[in-house]
This record gives structure tokens, sequence and C-alpha cells, in this order.
């Protein structure tokens, strides 16, 4: 049997400043419950939260606990959450950016010495661009219209070079074109930093809004399809603008470079090359290789291409490791075998995610961006 003396006195009524084990029998606070000695309280006290506690536990592992985690999980882990938040996140930068970095580049006069010094408002609140480029007609029109599962406006589809253009594909209030001057004067919009390519350059680029709720992933992304890269260099000179670094602006500011090839054009031109190289290393992890229109070919002709393939890549970039080719077929509704059938629509699922990804990375690559300004 435990010795009462010993054992602390509860605090269930207010207890003198001094009272204690040295108060007298006046100022030492008495127990609640008349008859029940203070260890016995505690014991039967102690076991009462016992079995609260196991009817609470029981009580989560019958549902509550699954109702829990399914509402942690819906908040912190849900894909289409996750997007909604994004563009609140970026206000942060946005305000540090504005109101501590921005003066202090405009004091040091730092726009002379880095002509992409000044991070505009557009910079944070813009949507992340997927840039998708290859030479011509090797579906690149066709896979941009597969993403959005509806075609833009103004969009030409042909065996010949139809797209002759830079199309920004973009969410709006309605279907419509609008031209580059247009696009690149609107402080909305992050392509403010094109205008010093020229007026023979904006002559060749232009908008294509439509509705977010009629392509939903226009929400959380924005593409940029690009003319077909041609052979020769009568074409590079008759462009009239500078076609490389054009393509290295859209690549440097793209959050992902999809380049597509065609079996049957699998060399690598030189404005090609070119193309590949204005790359830059800074944007060699952003790109995803696709052989297009692969449901043509059998399986020893589809090993015959990929090595071509590989071969004519390893020309262009200096990487040891191989990178990964995504294999894709030129329409959705074919007479395919089921084995052929799940293989494209795994590959399709792969690029999707990658897709996903997009804008989740964009947040950190923009907070990155920031933080290079700030080293």
């Amino acid at each position: 049997m435990w010795p009462s003396s010993g054992f602390p006195c509860p605090p269930p009524v207010p207890v003198p400043l001094h009272a204690g084990r040295g108060c007298t029998g006046e100022q030492r606070p008495r127990w609640p419950l008349q008859g029940i000695a203070g260890p016995a309280f505690a014991l039967a006290l102690s076991v009462r939260h016992a079995q609260t506690g196991r009817r609470w536990r029981c009580a989560m592992r019958s549902g509550g606990l699954r109702q829990l985690g399914a509402k942690i999980r819906q908040r912190l882990f849900s894909g289409e959450g996750r997007l909604k938040e994004l563009p609140d996140l970026m206000k942060t930068p946005q305000m540090i950016y504005e109101e501590k970095l921005r003066p202090l580049e405009q004091e040091l006069q730092f726009e002379n010495f880095y002509d992409t010094a000044e991070l505009t408002g557009a910079y944070f609140t813009s949507k992340p661009m997927v840039l998708v480029l290859g030479q011509y007609s090797t579906g690149k029109s066709t896979l941009i219209s597969q993403l959005l599962k509806a075609e833009y406006p103004g969009l030409r589809i042909g065996p010949e070079p139809t797209t002759d253009k830079f199309v920004a594909i973009m969410g709006g209030p309605s279907r419509q074109q609008l031209p580059g001057f247009a696009l690149c004067s609107n402080p909305s919009q992050p392509f403010g930093q094109l205008q010093r390519f020229g007026s023979r350059f904006l002559e060749r680029f232009e908008g294509a809004l439509m509705p977010e709720n009629e392509v939903p992933v226009l929400s959380c992304l924005s593409f940029v399809d690009t003319p077909g890269v041609l052979s020769g260099d009568k074409q590079r000179v008759g462009r009239s603008y500078d076609f490389e670094g054009v393509m290295g602006w859209f690549a440097e500011n793209a959050d992902l470079v999809i380049v597509l090839f065609d079996p049957n054009k699998l060399d690598i031109s030189d404005e090609f090359r070119r193309c590949l190289e204005a790359l830059g290393k800074k944007s060699e992890s952003k790109i995803r290789f696709v052989l297009n229109k692969a449901e043509k070919l059998d399986r020893f002709e589809l090993a015959r291409v990929y090595g071509a393939l590989m071969w004519s890549l390893s020309k262009v970039i200096n990487s040891p490791e191989m990178p990964h080719v995504f294999l894709s077929p030129a329409s959705d509704q074919l007479d395919l075998s089921s084995e052929a059938l799940t293989f494209f629509q795994a590959e399709g699922a792969r690029l999707r995610q990658e897709l996903f990804q997009v804008p989740l990375d964009n947040t950190t690559r923009k907070v990155h961006d920031l933080w290079s300004t700030l080293a």
C-alpha cells in the first residue's frame, strides 16, 4: 500500500501559494470526493482515461481515422488542389522581388549589364510553358491537338510545311487569334522580351486563345507550336530573323521542351542541329524526345530506327547518359493489336505524367531563378 503522505496533491480547487508538504491542515487542499484515498482516486482516474482512450481509438479505427486521412490527403496531396494553390503561392516571391530586389537593381543599373535582368509581374503570374519543336511534318501540331483534345484557332495540318509561325496556345475568354505585336506589348503576358528580335519576327508570332472551360489543360499550362525546321542555308537566310535565338529564348523560358522525330526523317539538318544546340546546357533537363508515327514500324524496324535515332542524337547532345525516347502513334484511332495498344497507352500515360508535373516544377524553377538573382 502506497504511503498517502508522499502522493502529490491534485489541483481540483485553488491551492495556496505555499500549500504542500509543509502546509497546515487548514491550508492543505482537500480531495473532491469524500472517502477515496489519493492513490485509489488516481488509479480510478487513470483507468477511466484508459477506457476513454480505448473507445476513441476504436472509433478512429472504425472510420474516423480513414476520414481524417482522406481529408489530409485531399488538402495536401491532391494534384488539383495543389495546382489551384500555385498562383497564390507565387505572390510571396513576387512581393519579395518588387519590394526588396527591384529597387536595388534600379539603383545599381543592373539592366545595363544583363538584358533580361528585370523579372516582371507576368513572369510570376504566367502559366508554365511547353515548347514543341521538330522538323517539318513530324506531327507537332497533331500532338498538341491530342493533348488539348481540341484544335486551336488557325491550326493547319498537312504533309507539307504548314505551320510557318510561332503560335502560343493559351487560355482566354473565347476562341480568337492575336497578333504578336499585341502579345508582346501586353504587360500581363511573359513575351515582352521578344520585341528585341524585331518586327520581322513579330509578324511570324501569334497567339491562339481558347476557353479554359472547353480545354481544361489550359487552366494550368500553355503550349508553343513552332515552325518546322527546314534543311539548307537558303531557308535559314530567308527567315529574316534570328530563328535560333528565338528558339533559344523559348527553350530558356519554357518548363518542358518536346522534340519530335519522324521515322522517315532521322537525319538532323544543320538548322535543326543549331536549334538543339541553342537549347543550351541549362535546358537539357527539360527536353523530352518523342518518336512519332511509331505504329507504322514492326519490332525489327523499330529497333533499327531507334538505334539510328540514338546515333544521330549522339552528335548533338553532349551527355554520357542515353536520353529516354517516348514512342507515340500518329493517331489515337488505330487498328492495333492488344499488346501494341497497351504499350502505346503506357507511353502516353508517362508523357502526360510529365506534363502534369510541369506546373508543380514551375514554382520551384521560379523560386530558384529568384534565388539565383540574390546570389
